[in-house]
């Protein structure tokens, strides 16, 4: 009864700190987004939303999304290749990709196509945020002959690995 009175108040101050960071993540979280951009982009690496789907639509190629975490945040990158047919790894779910069996496929991805230094695949510029959802939708749905994979970057499956 007698630290009720200091519970409510560290919740109420906690409430404009919580609000703060948030906000400071979410602009960190946006310039390592442009910073990746413009580093494609010197590097001729960078796919235009409309050239993405065009080529989505023609199945002539892989989508590689690649996720953070639940909440974000994803690029979503463009190969020309069958990520599935040229693959020596397994490939799993969203769900699996923390396993540490996961690693050199995550890996492997990384160094042959989302890699900014070595990397082959291409990043698509932001979508419309109306646009970029019901792409997600459709692929998860898999309502079209689209070729897509999800993954999670190599540093992520390391980190989890120790905590185990």
């Amino acid at each position: 009864m007698v630290l009720l009175p200091f519970f409510l108040l560290a919740g109420v101050l906690s409430f404009p700190f919580a609000m703060l960071a948030g906000r400071i993540q979410r602009h960190k979280r946006q310039r390592n987004k442009q910073n990746l951009e413009v580093q494609m982009s010197a590097q001729g690496r960078v796919m235009g939303w409309p050239d993405f789907l065009k080529a989505l639509n023609e199945t002539r190629g892989t989508a590689i999304v690649e996720r953070y975490s639940l909440k974000g945040p994803v690029h979503l990158w463009w190969t020309s290749d069958n990520v599935y047919e040229v693959c020596p790894h397994p490939t799993v779910d969203w769900m699996a990709l923390h396993d540490e069996s996961y690693g050199p496929f995550a890996a492997w991805c990384r160094e042959r196509y989302t890699g900014p230094d070595a990397g082959t695949a291409l990043l698509v510029s932001a979508a419309p945020p109306t646009e970029g959802r019901s792409l997600y939708s459709r692929f998860e749905s898999c309502t079209g002959p689209e070729r897509w994979i999800e993954i999670v970057p190599p540093e992520l499956v390391r980190k989890a690995a120790s905590w185990r």
